[in-house]
């Protein structure tokens, strides 16, 4: 099962983040985030993105597949989950450090006010912990119950806030390529985070969507990421779109959709258990 959908996710993200790459490093103006040549490279890579995305959705949903979403452990979904972890706890504890040491009472500019920047990196925090604490549910057998759910809302609540947080900070979404990505990936990751919230709680979720909705976040993520910090590798500079600590938690989501998503295809449905 899933054969078509894997071929798309793993060819196209394997090709888009090699396009990626290469625009950023030689195509793509550090200062505004437009293209100042490369159209045929640009272009193929937007008609790489398109095709494997439509390919995931449209082989998504022509799957013979009603079962359920169940999320099973194993080590690779377990060890990729205390990686989101950790990032997620480096990246909110510094953010969280320099968000105190701004002036609340001074005016922002471009930014989320400080009292939402703070509950941002807050709930970043715990999400850190959540994740940590996922892994050893899924790693000990544990059945699914509502708390666990619960839970798992904490790093929907850090996601929202995230997104927010980045559309405070975009210039030009529409012909920016920097931005363009991001708010495909944020979009995308939102998504999966209230996928897994349903997985983890036992909640009914096809498991079509689920597959699909982990493979298009990392479709998204995995070239935004990659791309950006081949950029500062041979650049040294990360432009206008993700610093380096957000480039690491981007590439940890789209890691551990990935990894959702694969767990998903291998484990087996009610009716197999039966």
């Amino acid at each position: 099962m899933y054969h078509n959908s894997m071929k798309f996710f793993f060819a196209g993200t394997a090709v888009a983040t090699g396009l990626r790459a290469l625009l950023k490093i030689l195509f793509v103006d550090l200062t505004t985030g437009f293209y100042f040549g490369g159209a045929p490279a640009a272009w193929l890579f937007a008609a790489v993105l398109i095709i494997s995305a439509a390919g995931l959705l449209w082989f998504g949903r022509r799957e013979h597949d009603e079962e359920p979403a169940v999320l099973r452990g194993n080590r690779r979904l377990e060890c990729v989950a205390v990686l989101l972890g950790v990032l997620l706890l480096v990246s909110s504890v510094s953010g969280l450090l320099r968000v105190l040491q701004l002036d609340a009472s001074e005016g922002m500019v471009n930014q989320m006010p400080w009292i939402l920047q703070l509950a941002e990196h807050l709930l970043g925090i715990v999400s850190g912990g959540v994740f940590f604490y996922l892994a050893i549910v899924l790693l000990s057998g544990a059945s699914r119950s509502g708390f666990q759910g619960l839970l798992a809302l904490i790093p929907v609540l850090w996601q929202t806030l995230n997104m927010v947080d980045r559309f405070f900070g975009f210039r030009q979404v529409s012909t920016a390529s920097d931005q363009t990505l991001e708010v495909l990936f944020l979009v995308s990751a939102t998504l999966f985070l209230l996928s897994h919230t349903r997985c983890v709680a036992g909640m009914p979720l096809s498991r079509r969507a689920g597959v699909t909705r982990g493979f298009l976040t990392a479709l998204f993520g995995v070239p935004l990421a990659i791309g950006q910090l081949a950029s500062i590798a041979v650049l040294g500079s990360a432009g206008t779109g993700p610093d380096p600590m957000r480039l690491s938690v981007i590439l940890g989501i789209s890691l551990y959709a990935a990894a959702c998503s694969l767990s998903l295809i291998l484990s087996p449905g009610r009716r197999e258990e039966h």
